[in-house]
Formats: structure tokens, sequence, C-alpha cells
């Protein structure tokens, strides 16, 4: 464990693996992908026709309104990093804001998720949990995401009010903290952005 006031991160091949294994996770959401290729293709068909700016600005909210389930495996795939070695002290850690909204977030997005699986088990059969689930679980995850894409943000809220209220705060100038604090602000914004596009769809 580092000695220094400030742990100084090295990116490593397991921090690489990782980051693979989470852009493959979204290269897996093929629903998602069906849903930006519909907004795109209807996007310039509709820009060609008509070119509105309303339209197109439509077309962009609701791409920003399919954005969670990527940012779930961002959030989730950020947080393995945050563990592997080398890191610090897990005291350390559970006073940086990047590492909480993280984690909270990614506890409720793995809970989610697993309230599912279960549901499927319990008042289903394994024929209709294949249905659902596919060959990859991420499928699975991406409707979680979807049913419940701003309860991360109420997580990440109640989290660093924990932390703030506490005295705990102690943010760092390291990309990885500053990462971590950026996907906390986007579940914390997607809870009034959500709110507020879903009124016009």
């Amino acid at each position: 464990m580092p000695t220094s006031a400030r742990f100084k991160f090295k990116f490593t091949l397991l921090h690489g693996m990782i980051l693979v294994a989470g852009l493959a996770a979204c290269l897996s959401m093929r629903w998602m992908r069906v849903k930006y290729y519909i907004h795109v293709t209807s996007a310039i068909q509709e820009w060609g026709s008509s070119q509105s700016i309303l339209l197109l600005s439509t077309r962009v909210q609701r791409m920003i309104l399919d954005t969670p389930p990527y940012v779930a495996i961002g959030t989730l795939t950020l947080l393995l990093i945050y563990f592997c070695p080398p890191r610090p002290g897990l005291r350390r850690l559970t006073r940086r804001p990047g590492f909480v909204a993280c984690f909270a977030a990614s506890l409720v997005i793995l809970v989610s998720f697993s309230m599912d699986v279960l549901e499927l088990l319990t008042h289903g059969n394994i024929a209709s949990l294949y249905a659902h689930i596919g060959p990859h679980p991420v499928v699975q995850l991406e409707h979680s995401i979807e049913k419940a894409q701003q309860y991360p943000g109420y997580a990440v809220g109640a989290a660093w009010g924990l932390l703030w209220f506490g005295g705990r705060w102690r943010s760092e100038p390291s990309r990885l903290d500053a990462l971590g604090r950026a996907l906390g602000y986007y579940w914390l914004g997607f809870i009034v952005l959500g709110r507020f596009l879903s009124y016009f769809y």
C-alpha cells in the first residue's frame, strides 16, 4: 500500500482486460444497437426530407434516454478497476466520491438485475428464462436498467450525502476518481433529465 498522501494510478494489463470485457458487454447489447440504428437512420431520413431542427433534437433526446444501459456497464467496469491492484487501502477508497458513486450505483444495478433473474426463476421456467436472457446475461441487465434507470442516481445522491455530511469527502485530482465522479454526476443528472424528457414521449 502506498505511503504517499496521493495514490498514483498505474494502468496495468489487468485493467486493460477489464476494459475490453466492458466494451464487449456493451457491444453485445443487440437490442440497444437496433434502437440506436433506428434513431440514426430515422434522424437522417427526417433531416433529408424536412430539415427540421425540432425533429432532430427529438431524436437526440431519445438517444440520451437510451444511454443508461451503456453507462451501467461502464460503472460496473470502473468499479472492478477500482478494486484491482495496485490500489490504496479500502479506508481511503471509501473516502473518494468517485469510488463511492460507482459502488452505490453498481450495488443498485446488481440488485435490480438479481431481482429480475430471481423473478424469472420463481414465476417462470427455464425456457422463458433463456428467452429473456439468451446466451448473454447482458441482455437481462439491459432490461433491468431500462426499468430502474433512475434508481442508481438516488443511490449516488444518498451515498454522497452521507459522505459529505460525515466529513469524509476526500476527492483526489486523479483521472480515475474524476471519471468516477463524472459517472456519479451522470446518474444524478439523469434523475432530472430522465423525468424531464419522459414527459415528451
